[in-house]
């Protein structure tokens, strides 16, 4: 087996385990202390040499190897995906047809009718008496209506209200003469967290679900992997291989935030001021009070999926300007959607400074950006560049290209994934 199906086959069984932002902080911390990373809280003093770690509010995750401290080396990457959410209050009974459900509501940008007749599991946290409780429950579907009683549907309703979020219910229990529905829900899935729960304490929680299948290899050639969520997490795997695995020559950080797709809002996202905390945390113990000045002199990688042109739908695209499967990680000095509003623009020096050193290491590489041909103002591929670029560092987008992104089942090239590991092992090197 290749480097480049090794490290793949690793990245299948990450992203199979670590489908939510808890559990990847939770695999990333755990992976770190046993490669000799320390508690920021736990060093009065930190040294070149030193490996550090500091986790906030269970889901926003930093690391960093210490050495010169004049400059820093930082990539930012986010571990949240697109998924649907139980509702508050989500047991609904409906007794006439001998089935309890569930109700949801959902989290960034999706197309409801994709997650139709996906098997899906329920994943999450749950807050009690101060203790903290993962849940994981398989075997769940929201099914979509047969096509014999669809067709005025599906005749009149736009492919966005193909289905209706309150027509989307998650088949759950069948009832019997004994059990009250809602109460059977629920204690099933207090058995699952080990704590006798109420309904009410539902807004103590963050109950998601998302597509239950394993990552798999994609195509006849095996060349692919299908996964859900490889947006960000194909980006989460590879940073932190490379940081784990760098020879570094200036101090080099991880940054794994929260929330990117609902617009960086929080205190877990990349415009939380906790990151900033880490940053100066981490330079002042290390003897550096010039914080300012070493950002500005800094260089940043903001690391997220793009799209890759999708097979049937190049007329959508400008092929020429848009990113391909297996050709390479893709560099995004820019995003050209809506007129560049509201994104980061990276320096030509800085741009330069980086297609050099992924040249110099043979890292294929391919420019692109994500926008309609058709129409200018449709598009996206927002990240989280411009919220780090008010640090005042240099910051470009490096990205992985990607087939059916926001879908439960996204597509990656193998050697994309091992391509960006490898440029941003380089990257920490510099």
């Amino acid at each position: 087996m290749n480097n480049v199906e090794k490290f793949a086959e690793n990245y299948k069984q990450f992203v199979s385990k670590c489908k939510t932002e808890y559990e990847v902080a939770q695999e990333f911390v755990e992976i770190a202390k046993q490669n000799g990373f320390v508690d920021l809280e736990e060093k009065d003093k930190i040294e070149v040499g030193d490996k550090i770690y500091w986790v906030f509010d269970d889901r926003l995750c930093m690391f960093a190897k210490i050495s010169d401290t004049e400059e820093l080396r930082l990539i930012g990457v986010h571990s949240d995906s697109p998924r649907l959410e139980l509702k508050l209050k989500p047991f609904e009974d409906k007794k006439d047809l001998n089935i309890g459900v569930m109700k949801i509501g959902f989290y960034g940008g999706i197309a409801p009718y994709i997650w139709l007749n996906h098997p899906l599991e329920l994943r999450g946290v749950i807050y009690y008496n101060g203790e903290k409780k993962f849940v994981k429950i398989k075997n769940l579907v929201i099914s979509d209506h047969l096509i014999h009683l669809s067709r005025k549907r599906l005749e009149e309703r736009k492919a966005e209200e193909v289905i209706k979020w309150e027509e989307m219910k998650v088949l759950s229990v069948l009832g019997n003469q004994e059990k009250d529905l809602k109460k059977k829900m629920l204690e099933i899935i207090s058995k699952e967290v080990g704590i006798e729960l109420e309904e009410k304490d539902f807004i103590k929680a963050n109950f998601v679900l998302v597509p239950s299948y394993e990552a798999m290899d994609i195509g006849l050639d095996k060349s692919m992997i299908g996964a859900y969520g490889h947006d960000d997490k194909s980006l989460c795997f590879a940073s932190f291989a490379a940081l784990l695995e760098a020879n570094v020559k200036n101090t080099s950080m991880l940054v794994v935030v929260d929330k990117e797709e609902i617009g960086s809002e929080s205190r877990t996202s990349i415009r939380s001021e906790a990151v900033r905390y880490f940053i100066e945390e981490l330079l002042n113990k290390a003897g550096n009070n010039k914080i300012r000045k070493t950002l500005l002199k800094s260089k940043a990688i903001s690391a997220d999926v793009t799209a890759a042109v999708a097979p049937g739908f190049e007329d959508v695209y400008d092929i020429e300007n848009s990113a391909k499967l297996g050709k390479g990680v893709v560099i995004e000095r820019f995003h050209s959607y809506a007129g560049k509003y509201h994104q980061n623009e990276a320096s030509l020096k800085f741009t330069e400074w980086i297609v050099n050193k992924l040249d110099a290491n043979n890292i294929p590489w391919q420019a692109a950006v994500l926008v309609s041909k058709t129409d200018p103002k449709m598009g996206g591929g927002g990240t989280i560049s411009s919220f780090m670029a008010r640090f005042g560092m240099n910051v470009i987008d490096i990205a992985i290209p990607t087939i059916g992104m926001h879908t439960p089942l996204e597509i990656i090239a193998k050697s994309d994934l091992h391509a960006a590991f490898r440029a941003f092992k380089v990257f920490y090197e510099s």
